[in-house]
């Protein structure tokens, strides 16, 4: 069978493929739609075996784009292809895919659209293995939006026309599956026909539209005449996020004349009061007709402030009925303005509504002023009978104190609201909008203030903003001491609020630090208490900041009087588990219950023997295995050629087969035990060993050392009994803890170890339940703590369900690059520190790339001598930096990559 030869010339960033020789099967991919690529339309690939062959066989599939280059690799399931023709239809014939990796960005991207940026790429599938091939080139570009045609703006339509025919242009290029909504608001006096749609409820509204044009329905509203209408459409994808909006147009039924001014039958009083750093607004409404008023909504914007929904009745209220009270929030994408709006089911003849809510100064980058005002557009929308009634009032407020507002804020909380609707589109708007009004509400209970920054910004304007040499910038406007005490909450990753690619000598780079944030004058200290808020969505997003203000107003318990150190299962030292215990004994000094979970005590017999006896005898050869191994890697140099590589693996399965020749010697009677423990019997053994190994005799490759010792013993025509080999590896252990002086602990022994690490997980998962402070002491990674936990659904040691109980924890992470949020698994993006926080932690503290264990240790000694759940735990983390890594030891490399997530102004009240 020729194989397919495929050669990658890589040119100015694009790949092609030349199929060299006559392939066994042919290969054709479809053509995706013009200019646009979903998930669908990959993987829709026809086969033609020519042979009379079945093969079992995948599709390995890559994305290339023209700039960026490799953006998307992955391998289909694997499949049975007979002879003849074979057609694949899209994802969903090759899923479930295996060795998915995305260029970063790429994947967050495609979770949230279902496609690809604008771009020109390259989707290159090869039938494996190497049965065949085809490649295709695509442009993807974004559609425009939908274009009004008619009614013209501005357009005075006669009385007859009362159902005039709306049309529009689709998006270009085209889009399958689109949707129109169409929408109609009334224009009031003195709106604009911009402020009339963000505003006031619809007059009219379509949803699902599949034509690009719509006659006004006799059934609907009639329009009036003298009043003025605006229309819109919105161009919405097959799975309703939205594609684009067109422009506002107007049109008007007769001449707009002046109407005969009438006693006003609603009127409405603003009495607006600050407190301390943020704005108290009480609302007025008084119904002076003669009919009761149904379903009424009241929407009040403001601008440069972020408003809160939490707007509630104040007693004075008569005449109404509020059982159906609402409340919710609206901020538009750039943050300028937000709206609150509540309703309530009725209002009586005479009757009085007060109704009070809050809202937050927002500081705003960007270059075009904005004055702060309150309620600068109000509307009020009720029902007399079968007739709506919408009304506008423009008893705006322009407050003359808002800088002494913002100079009562120690707290700046900053996010990008561009980037987050973009991030949340559709019907995931609304946590966008929760998610704002609850970043305001952390303000206001924590004298703060918010920040929102525009979609253009990186790091450095975002850090231009907090330096103090600037004159003009968001700091200076703060509490005075803000520069030397202040408080900095950035909520959103880095795709939504930008971090650093920090350099720092003799360490490489180090990705996604903070800590350029808290250093502002460039001494290396840490003047500000930086936290971040992690989440791959808005709704997770919130979660985090709940937890804060659920321990502040005491709704949740953080009062340190429960611990919890966790140690990991790690190989033959347990050196963790003596950091654990070393740890809770440190921690009880200021917390009166610590309890311990050891990943040791549950595992197996034959994990149990590496952890013994290599300890014993094949330590030293180990050792120079891995430090070899090590030394490579560190040194940046690749692993060597493949004799330097199986040197080191045949070093490791030496330092094996010495353990399993102890064990059996220990079995045996002393006076049978040979003086040479090694040379004698590898001489006469190794080849019967290594003939039985591969034929299959031994079937597990953990089973080795156990499967050695016995063949050593009946070599030498010793029958153990059936707990010889155990009473030996007990043995072994007592020397190994005699040794260190501790007493052997209690071993939970499992047959596998994915039981093992099952068990392991569901231990530490109940142990974690109403602690008050979590340590780990152990390996880790992105999405784990080693072999303890991980968030990954599919792995035996999963880190959910995971539960808190009445308790909210500050979580110690010092470990491995568990502060990385941004790994991608097979199954989506992983992250523990997410993992943690989205379950109910009010602090994860993770390292963004590899750390060292030594360190790891003094910095969570260091941590619990400063921790106090009546502190700020910022505080405490921003001295740890300061005194124990800089001015003690100078871990500069620690100082940059621990980022503490969650909120730094965390504690209770």
């Amino acid at each position: 069978m020729q194989l397919l030869r495929v050669w990658r010339l890589v040119l100015s960033g694009f790949v092609s493929i030349m199929v060299l020789s006559a392939a066994e099967v042919e290969v054709r991919l479809h053509q995706p739609p013009a200019g646009q690529l979903a998930a669908e339309n990959l993987w829709w690939v026809d086969l033609d075996n020519r042979t009379q062959n079945t093969y079992t066989c995948y599709l390995h599939g890559e994305i290339w784009e023209a700039r960026r280059g490799l953006v998307f690799k992955a391998n289909s399931r694997e499949f049975q292809l007979p002879p003849g023709s074979k057609r694949l239809r899209g994802r969903k014939d090759v899923d479930p895919l295996r060795d998915i990796w995305y260029a970063r960005g790429y994947e967050q991207f495609a979770v949230r659209t279902g496609g690809l940026p604008e771009g020109r790429y390259q989707f290159i599938v090869l039938l494996e293995p190497d049965l065949g091939g085809d490649t295709i080139e695509f442009e993807v570009s974004l559609p425009g939006p939908p274009r009004l045609v008619s009614p013209r703006d501005g357009m005075q339509l006669p009385m007859t026309q009362r159902q005039p025919m709306f049309s529009w242009t689709p998006p270009q290029p085209p889009v399958s599956g689109v949707r129109f909504v169409v929408r109609v608001v009334e224009v009031l006096p003195g709106q604009t026909k911009e402020e009339a749609m963000r505003s006031n409820p619809p007059w009219f509204e379509k949803q699902g539209n599949v034509s690009s044009s719509l006659r006004y329905p006799a059934s609907a509203r009639r329009f009036d005449q003298a009043r003025s209408y605006a229309w819109q459409v919105q161009a919405l994808d097959l799975n309703g996020n939205l594609i684009g909006s067109s422009e506002i147009w107007s049109f008007s039924f007769g001449e707009i004349s002046p109407r005969v001014p009438l006693p006003p039958p609603i009127t409405i009083n603003r009495d607006v009061r600050r407190i301390d750093n943020y704005y108290s607004v009480q609302l007025t409404i008084e119904n002076n007709s003669a009919d009761t008023f149904r379903d009424l909504t009241v929407f009040d914007r403001s601008s440069a402030f972020q408003c809160l929904d939490d707007a509630r009745v104040m007693h004075g209220t008569s005449g109404a009925s509020y059982r159906a009270t609402f409340c919710s929030t609206y901020t538009d994408t750039t943050g300028v303005r937000s709206a609150v709006r509540f309703g309530w089911e009725g209002l009586a003849p005479g009757g009085r509504m007060i109704v009070r809510y809050h809202l937050v100064p927002v500081l705003l980058g960007g270059s075009h002023p904005v004055t702060p005002t309150i309620g600068d557009s109000c509307t009020i929308s009720y029902r007399i009978g079968p007739d709506w009634v919408l009304r506008g009032f423009g008893n705006r407020v322009v407050p003359a104190d808002v800088a002494d507002c913002l100079q009562t804020a120690d707290y700046l909380i900053v996010t990008c609201p561009e980037r987050l609707f973009a991030a949340n589109p559709g019907g995931m708007r609304n946590d966008v909008y929760r998610l704002l009004s609850t970043m305001a509400q952390l303000a206001k209970e924590k004298a703060g203030v918010i920040g929102y920054i525009p979609s253009g910004w990186a790091n450095f304007d975002l850090k231009a903003q907090l330096r103090p040499r600037f004159k003009i910038n968001w700091g200076r406007r703060l509490k005075p001491n803000w520069f030397s005490n202040g408080y900095l909450l950035l909520v959103g990753q880095d795709d939504i609020v930008p971090s650093w690619d920090y350099p720092l000598e003799g360490w490489g780079t180090v990705r996604l630090s903070d800590y350029p944030y808290s250093n502002l004058f460039g001494d290396e200290q840490c003047e500000l208490r930086v936290g971040r808020i992690i989440g791959i969505n808005a709704r997770e997003l919130a979660i985090p900041i709940q937890t804060s203000l659920d321990v502040w107003r005491g709704l949740a318990r953080y009062d340190g009087s429960k611990g919890l150190m966790v140690s990991a299962a790690e190989g033959p030292y347990e050196g963790f588990v003596v950091e654990a215990s070393e740890l809770a004994e440190s921690l009880r000094l200021r917390v009166p219950d610590v309890s311990v979970v050891f990943g040791e005590q549950f595992i197996t017999r034959i994990s149990m023997l590496r952890e013994g006896l290599l300890i014993a005898y094949g330590r030293d050869r180990l050792k120079l295995a891995t430090l070899a191994l090590i030394e490579r890697v560190w040194n940046g140099a690749p692993l060597g050629t493949i004799d330097q590589v199986e040197e080191v693996y045949e070093m490791t399965a030496q330092a094996i087969q010495d353990s399993a020749i102890a064990l059996a010697c220990r079995a045996l009677p002393s006076k049978d035990r040979p003086e040479e423990d090694t040379t004698l019997w590898l001489i006469r053994l190794v080849e019967k060993l290594y003939g039985s190994f591969w034929e299959g005799r031994i079937r597990q490759p953990q089973e080795y050392m156990m499967a050695f010792a016995l063949m050593l013993l009946e070599y030498r025509g010793v029958t153990p009994s059936g707990d010889t080999l155990t009473r030996a590896l007990r043995e072994a252990e007592e020397v190994q803890y005699a040794r260190r002086g501790q007493r052997l602990p209690n071993y939970d022994y499992f047959n596998t170890v994915e039981e093992a690490a099952t068990a392991r997980s569901s231990r530490v998962r109940s142990q974690a339940h109403n602690r008050d402070i979590i340590g780990y002491c152990g390996h880790g990674g992105p999405g784990s703590w080693a072999w303890v936990l991980d968030d990954c659904p599919t792995s035996a040691c999963p880190a959910e369900p995971l539960s808190f109980g009445s308790h909210r924890p500050v979580v110690l992470g010092f470990t491995c690059s568990s502060g990385d949020y941004t790994e991608s698994g097979g199954h989506g993006p992983v992250s523990i520190a997410r993992c943690f926080l989205r379950n109910g932690a009010g602090i994860y503290i993770g390292a963004t790339r590899v750390s060292f264990c030594c360190t790891n240790r003094n910095l969570k000694i260091e941590t619990f001598r400063r921790w106090s759940t009546q502190e700020y735990f910022g505080d405490a983390f921003v001295d740890l930096k300061n005194t124990c890594c800089l001015r003690e030891h100078n871990w500069m490399l620690e100082t940059v990559m621990y980022n503490l997530y969650g909120d730094p102004k965390y504690r209770r009240r």
